[in-house]
């Protein structure tokens, strides 16, 4: 039985019809091959505050509309103290979208583009993804993935900018390749503590972590992020990782701590 997840930011609640944008129409009908009273498919609509409904494709009025009939999971997917923010620099198109992909699928919660010294990139120049792009790469891995919530890319800033805004409530985590840094899998297990077999003690804040250019920080950025008194420098190992890479073990190795790595999958019938 295959099963298919739309996104649908609107209330979600039993007996509801709605009808699909012309986007999702395509997407469903010709690319999916998937048609109302289909046997061996399955669709569901979802957000992060309904939670996920079961639904049936019906076509009514030369529009194809799902009625909802009952729910399969309930919000939220996870404690919003668990789900990271991720800052990084840009960097180029294909290698980008991957991140995008993968810190999804991931669980982070808010992406936070930084233009910094060694930055070559942006969300809005022709050389990387555009912001729509990105939009719609996050949208379209979090249908496919099974999480109920879909990641905010925010507005671009400044490496001044974030330092700015980093205080004894909103710390960081940064992962260098160089400097005083604490191997992050030692630091985490230290900080966050399993209570029990079966849960994990949650951040008394909101998790954020930054990810460096292509290139790294230069060394101002990093005499600056190891002097702040609310950066915790942290180190992924010996070896140089790609940005993309750094972002994805980063972020494994966070889930594995305090996230969401020991709770059961939702499986649909």
């Amino acid at each position: 039985m295959q099963h298919y997840r739309l996104y649908h930011s609107q209330l979600l609640e039993c007996d509801q019809k709605i009808t699909l944008t012309t986007q999702q129409q395509h997407y469903l009908v010709n690319v999916l091959r998937f048609k109302p009273r289909n046997h061996d498919k399955t669709l569901s609509l979802f957000n992060e505050n309904d939670g996920e409904w079961q639904a049936e494709l019906t076509f009514e009025g030369k529009q194809y509309h799902a009625r909802l009939t009952h729910r399969l999971q309930s919000a939220p997917e996870q404690p919003i103290q668990t789900m990271p923010i991720l800052c990084f620099a840009p960097i180029r198109k294909s290698r980008l979208e991957t991140l995008l992909e993968k810190t999804t699928e991931l669980g982070v919660m808010q992406l936070q583009p930084i233009h910094t010294q060694y930055t070559q990139f942006s969300l809005n120049d022709k050389k990387g993804a555009d912001s729509d792009r990105a939009t719609k790469i996050v949208r379209e891995t979090t249908e496919q993935c099974e999480r109920l919530s879909v990641p905010i890319i925010l507005p671009e800033i400044s490496f001044t900018a974030l330092l700015n805004s980093i205080d004894e409530n909103t710390p960081l985590l940064c992962f260098v390749e160089t400097g005083d840094a604490v191997p992050a899998p030692l630091y985490l297990a230290q900080h966050y503590q399993p209570s029990t077999k079966t849960s994990r003690t949650a951040p008394r804040f909101l998790p954020r972590f930054l990810i460096g250019p292509e290139g790294g920080f230069s060394p101002t950025e990093l005499q600056a992020l190891q002097s702040h008194p609310h950066v915790q420098p942290l180190s992924l190992g010996t070896r140089i990782l790609k940005s993309e890479t750094a972002a994805m073990v980063a972020l494994t190795l966070w889930q594995a701590c305090c996230g969401d790595f020991i709770k059961p999958r939702i499986k649909f019938n």
